[in-house]
């Protein structure tokens, strides 16, 4: 089939200011990390382990701990996001007595989640504020949690030795500028490290996104509309 040259070439430039635009949210992943090998650091603490069962590495234990992961040298962006899985380990109390046992998340100074989270027995689930925020949520113990009781971590209860471990998959994305950020992880309220701890493991992963200047956007849209009338 004979195609006209300059028909093509508006044609090509059409689908390329399309594409283009269609595309114009560009995400960058800047860091990864699956706590299998030695830690950077680029993280405030650095101990690790595996669990149990299913033999995954990750970040911890910690207690009453803030830990960090500080990244520089960003390129330009408007938003940044991490994804990671959140190992809640033991006997947590959630907002009951003698909790609450609160978990937050926080990106450079602003904090962004603190909630609450039950690992009660069959008899004594209590609650927790999971998925909501601490002082408004009130569910069910493990509630929104990708696994339950599947890491091996036991916690010898009165009568049986009982599994109390939940992997939570938490994902924040918040708008962000500056060429380095800060993330922070914390508890606080935790009985002993051997009673009730946290970790983070799975693939976690930091990306940023830029959106390009609405002037970027119309000079593409704009040289669509050339290719079109090019082409009539």
């Amino acid at each position: 089939m004979f195609v006209h040259q300059g028909f093509a070439r508006a044609g090509s430039i059409a689908l390329a200011a399309t594409a283009i635009i269609a595309t114009s949210a560009h995400a960058d992943i800047v860091y990864t990390q699956d706590f299998s090998g030695s830690i950077g650091s680029e993280w405030s603490h650095n101990s690790t382990e595996t669990t149990p069962l299913g033999g995954h590495s990750f970040l911890g234990q910690f207690g009453n701990t803030e830990v960090t992961l500080s990244l520089a040298g960003l390129a330009p962006h408007d938003s940044v996001s991490i994804s990671f899985d959140l190992f809640v380990i033991g006997t947590w109390d959630g907002n009951d007595a003698p909790g609450p046992d609160s978990w937050m998340f926080g990106v450079d100074d602003d904090q962004v989640l603190r909630t609450t989270f039950a690992n009660g027995s069959p008899e004594h689930m209590g609650t927790q504020a999971y998925p909501g925020v601490e002082g408004s949520g009130f569910n069910i113990g493990q509630s929104g949690a990708l696994q339950t009781n599947t890491l091996g971590y036991s916690w010898y209860g009165p009568n049986h030795d009982q599994t109390r471990d939940a992997v939570y998959r938490l994902t924040f994305t918040v708008p962000h500028t500056a060429d380095s950020v800060v993330f922070s992880f914390s508890a606080a309220g935790l009985q002993k490290l051997a009673d009730e701890s946290w970790g983070i493991g799975g693939n976690l992963v930091v990306r940023t996104t830029a959106v390009p200047a609405p002037g970027t956007l119309g000079a593409i849209a704009g040289l669509g509309l050339v290719a079109r009338r090019r082409r009539r």
